[in-house]
């Protein structure tokens, strides 16, 4: 079986650069005002790829840390730690930023008139199901769906590591990993012609992050160890971006370029280079390690732009007017997730992985 060492910076950093990129999607209205902008529109467009590549790189790196745990079955004991570990990572910022949510509306009211913020989708919000179908998909904090869908994927984890050990050839996770991408592309595009939009998110999450635990148990057969060289990162990245980009200037949706952000996080894994070497810089993986709260954070910066400055007026503005209010986006969106990350995020994810006598013994004190 081949190894991989327990820590791999390169995909830390790679979740930096997939936030930035969802980030630059949402943002995409204002920065496109700028002079040339219009030659990175394509990539713009194409920032909700970022999403897919975390739901890739979940599996793979929940497959890394825990596949080994499951391969006899859970029991309830185990399920339940495991959970209590995951949700001791999404929660307490998902809760902080849902309640930020709700203190803008009471305030503010509705930030976006097109979704129904309601006691049913906010307690929805609350149990992390409100991507599994109904009308609560893009409600409240807007960026939270995927971590519902991650929540799914969680609860399903055990079984599907289970099944993915049963897997006896790294020939048959790779094929079986293809046909799970091929079912995802061909999910999305049934539901997106049937204006079925509820359920794309579960789709999406289930093939898309079910290839990853398959790509990891290829990994683990050496069946990958072709991607080990200097060059196969570069031109799995380049694959991504450039499949992604063509399919927007075509007028194709850029999931097209999923498969290659698959294959890219094994190369990232398994390979060397300048690609691996910058993305394992300590820049990169400072902010892979901020990328979930600049990712669950970055939609209230942008729910407030639409409301106080919104694109069609901001493209009046004088060209020097535009670059301060970037800049000054900028800085809040880096700010907000800085101090979401230090003040939110790290501290209750330590005080949550405590053992529970710890925890008891800490609040007797």
């Amino acid at each position: 079986m081949s190894a991989l060492p327990r820590d791999i910076p390169a995909l830390t950093g790679l979740r930096s650069i997939a936030a930035w990129w969802v980030v630059l999607g949402h943002f995409g209205p204002w920065v496109l005002t700028l002079p040339g902008a219009a030659l990175i529109a394509p990539l713009v467009h194409s920032g909700h790829i970022g999403v897919d590549v975390f739901f890739v790189l979940s599996g793979f790196i929940l497959a890394h840390n825990y596949l080994h745990r499951f391969q006899g079955g859970a029991s309830v004991g185990q399920w339940g730690g495991f959970l209590q570990q995951r949700l001791a990572r999404i929660y307490p910022t998902h809760l902080v930023t849902l309640l930020v949510m709700l203190a803008l509306v009471l305030l503010l009211g509705p930030l976006d008139t097109n979704v129904p913020y309601t006691p049913a989708t906010f307690v929805a919000n609350v149990f992390l199901v409100h991507a599994w179908g109904g009308p609560g998909l893009w409600t409240w904090n807007y960026p939270a769906w995927s971590i519902s869908c991650e929540w799914a994927a969680y609860l399903a984890f055990p079984a599907l590591a289970w099944a993915a050990m049963r897997v006896k050839t790294g020939w048959a996770a790779l094929g079986l990993a293809a046909v799970s991408m091929v079912l995802t592309l061909a999910g999305m595009f049934v539901t997106a012609q049937a204006d079925l939009e509820g359920a794309q998110p579960l789709i999406r999450i289930a093939g898309e992050f079910t290839a990853g635990v398959l790509l990891y148990r290829a990994v683990q057969f050496g069946s990958l160890d072709w991607l080990r060289n200097s060059w196969s990162p570069a031109v799995a990245a380049l694959g991504v971006v450039s499949v992604a980009v063509t399919a927007v200037g075509v007028g194709v949706d850029a999931l097209l370029a999923v498969p290659f952000a698959a294959l890219l996080i094994p190369a990232l894994a398994l390979g060397s280079g300048s690609l691996v070497r910058w993305l394992s810089s300590p820049a990169l993986v400072y902010w892979g390690k901020l990328s979930f709260g600049l990712y669950m954070t970055h939609g209230l910066v942008e729910l407030l732009a639409r409301r106080f400055l919104p694109a069609a007026e901001f493209a009046a503005l004088p060209l020097w007017e535009r670059l301060t209010w970037l800049a000054l986006i900028l800085a809040a969106v880096i700010g907000v997730a800085w101090l979401t990350y230090h003040t939110v995020e790290e501290p209750a994810r330590k005080w949550l992985r405590q053992p529970r006598a710890a925890v008891v013994r800490q609040a007797a004190d």
